[in-house]
């Protein structure tokens, strides 16, 4: 899998689209792909829209390439495993490493600011989520699957709160930045 896949890693020319950034590629189920795109790279109220329907295509177009023996349910569960992993992998500070930028930095403002659009998207990706589903392949009940997803969010947020505050004035730049802004 590309293990980054977001329309920021997307090239667009006349002759299609092409992937860059393969950093972070990995040997796993491509639904973990779907997922990451899905929810990070699509506005909202797109997403819930028309999550489902990019599914069924997405899930026609395995079977039209030769995947067999593995049913719409089958990726149907997978997609909510990965769901789960994309949100689980953001909230992991730096995959375990220490990551800094320069004060005053243009690049930590830019990369702040893509995740508040990110925040926004999970927290309402996981406002709607099938905690039912969740207790069950997990062993849990509903109201743990719940806050293991809340805390999960939280720390993706405290990670990009830490980040802001290695410059003080960050906050600053982001407020105007995003003045007038609807963040979804």
């Amino acid at each position: 899998i590309h293990g980054d896949a977001r329309v920021g890693n997307l090239l667009f020319a006349k002759d299609g689209v092409k992937m860059i950034d393969w950093q972070a590629a990995r040997i796993s189920k491509a639904s973990y792909d779907l997922a990451y795109f899905i929810i990070l790279s699509l506005p909202i109220q797109q997403r819930e829209q028309q999550e489902a329907s990019l599914l069924k295509i997405y899930y026609k177009q395995l079977l039209a390439s030769g995947v067999r023996n593995f049913s719409e349910s089958e990726f149907e569960e997978d997609y909510k495993h990965a769901c789960i992993m994309v949100l689980s992998m953001l909230s992991i500070p730096w995959l375990s490493g220490e990551g800094s930028f320069d004060e005053g930095s243009t690049t930590l403002l830019h990369f702040l600011i893509g995740h508040q659009f990110w925040i926004a998207r999970l927290e309402a990706k996981f406002a709607h989520f099938d905690y039912a589903w969740m207790a069950k392949a997990y062993n849990m009940d509903e109201n743990t699957s719940k806050m293991v997803l809340a805390e999960f969010l939280q720390g993706y947020k405290n990670e990009m709160d830490g980040l802001a505050q290695q410059d003080p004035t960050i906050e600053k730049r982001m407020q105007e930045m995003l003045q007038g802004v609807k963040i979804q």
